[in-house]
């Protein structure tokens, strides 16, 4: 297992990452249940951690800024800017919708309150902003996901197994099978 590359798919994003150590203190520690995993995926996921920088650098990482970004056939089908306050859970997104509106959306991860701005107009009634608030937060469930999966392997319901080695082109790769137990939103 040691000294392998990591094989990660990315799709195409601009991403930026800002590290600010001021300010009051990075997230609280996750309750990550170790025993529910297997030692194996544990130790390729921690020797992961480490090619990243580590656990501590990730607590530290206090902003991160990207814009999602969804091309098919030269065709750009979703393109949403992303801003996050790791430390406040304040979040803001903004792209347009399915059927064409563009939206600001400013939120909190963990209250799902903030205001919406829809083509420009502030929502004011209350189920309207809610149902965009929710809709904005699934693209944080997302977007996010996909792009800070490796540092997610430890957060709490995740359960990691050790499937083996895989060849991939000439080179051996760990394959780890990520599931996931009573996690908000996701297939399972």
């Amino acid at each position: 297992m040691l000294n392998k590359p990591f094989l990660l798919i990315f799709l195409t994003l601009t991403i930026s990452i800002y590290c600010v150590q001021k300010r009051s203190s990075p997230p609280a520690e996750n309750s990550f249940d170790r025993s529910k995993s297997d030692p194996q995926a544990l130790q390729v996921v921690d020797e992961m951690w480490e090619s990243l920088g580590g656990k501590d650098n990730w607590q530290k990482t206090r902003f991160l800024s990207y814009h999602w970004i969804v091309e098919v056939n030269g065709e750009v089908r979703s393109n949403y800017r992303h801003d996050w306050d790791r430390y406040t859970n304040d979040y803001r997104v903004e792209g347009t919708s399915r059927d064409g509106q563009h939206f600001v959306a400013i939120f909190n991860t963990q209250t799902k309150t903030g205001d919406v701005f829809v083509d420009g107009t502030k929502v004011i009634e209350d189920s309207t902003k809610a149902k965009w608030i929710e809709k904005a937060y699934g693209r944080y469930i997302n977007d996010s996901y996909w792009l800070i999966m490796p540092y997610q392997l430890n957060d709490p319901g995740v359960i990691l197994n050790y499937e083996g080695e895989k060849e991939v082109e000439g080179q051996v790769y760990d394959l780890v099978k990520i599931t996931f137990e009573d996690v908000e939103i996701n297939p399972g």
